[in-house]
């Protein structure tokens, strides 16, 4: 194989000094993302038996120094009647057990649009934020944000389905996306690696993906997860993104399902 225009046959010796230390880094860029690999596939042995899928990729996503830091928890449900808001947000508070943040109202109407409060989790301390959306006159939106560490957040989720969908827990639908960041740049350079990595991870087969110079992303279908989306005709469940944040100086990773479906 040639190295930058160089012949098959010429020695590493005989390079310049500035090549070397660029296949130095170079190679050390791979090893990285080759142990990044590696560890997925452990955590895939070790954690094939969650109660989620999504939880297998967080062990290797954290040996590359990527932390956990926030998840989004999101129900859709039908909604008749739009006097059914009130009672709809009322009872899901209720059977959620939040408790009034202090500061921010208690009341939870969001009225015609969007509506915006705060909460104090019972067990864990921290606040989670609920937000109402009228996606059409006929359905609603529910969006939970949980802060990290956000622990047994999947069992947030079921239990906000529950107190959304009451009896009629089918016709909720739930969306889950984890948010992740890693310090510095090479997080985003090794990207292609990393999202393939947390692919492999979930038995998921690319659908399709884009690429650019600040957005790297990918959605996929398994069949580990239950919930799925057409888009286009084709079934997806599993979304990978990848953005470098220049302010943060940090590279921020979202892994949603059935797709991401936050601003981002």
């Amino acid at each position: 194989m040639t190295v930058d225009g160089e012949p098959p046959n010429v020695s590493s010796q005989e390079r310049p000094p500035r090549e070397h230390g660029a296949n130095h880094a170079l190679a050390g860029l791979l090893a990285l993302a080759a142990a990044g690999l590696a560890v997925f596939g452990v955590a895939y042995l070790l954690t094939r038996h969650m109660p989620d899928p999504l939880l297998q990729v967080e062990p290797g996503l954290e040996s590359l120094g990527a932390s956990l830091e926030k998840v989004t928890l999101t129900v859709w449900t039908p909604l008749p009647t739009a006097d059914q808001v009130d009672a709809l947000a009322s009872r899901a508070v209720q059977n959620l057990g939040l408790l009034p943040d202090p500061a921010s109202p208690a009341a939870l109407a969001p009225g015609a649009g969007s509506e915006r409060r705060a909460f104090r989790l019972p067990d864990e301390g921290g606040t989670v934020t609920l937000t109402l959306h009228r996606v059409s006159p006929a359905a609603l939106s529910v969006v939970m944000e949980l802060p990290a560490p956000a622990s047994r957040w999947w069992e947030w989720r079921s239990r906000l389905v529950r107190a959304i969908g009451d009896d009629d827990a089918e016709a909720v639908r739930a969306y889950t996306v984890l948010q992740f960041s890693g310090e510095g740049r090479w997080l985003w350079s090794s990207r292609r690696s990393v999202a393939a990595s947390v692919l492999h991870s979930l038995d998921a087969r690319l659908v399709e993906g884009a690429d650019d110079d600040s957005l790297y992303s990918l959605t996929a279908y398994t069949p580990r997860l239950r919930q799925r989306l057409l888009v286009a005709g084709r079934p997806v469940n599993t979304a990978v993104a990848l953005h470098w944040d220049a302010t943060r100086g940090r590279t921020v990773l979202w892994l949603g399902s059935p797709v991401i479906n936050i601003e981002y």
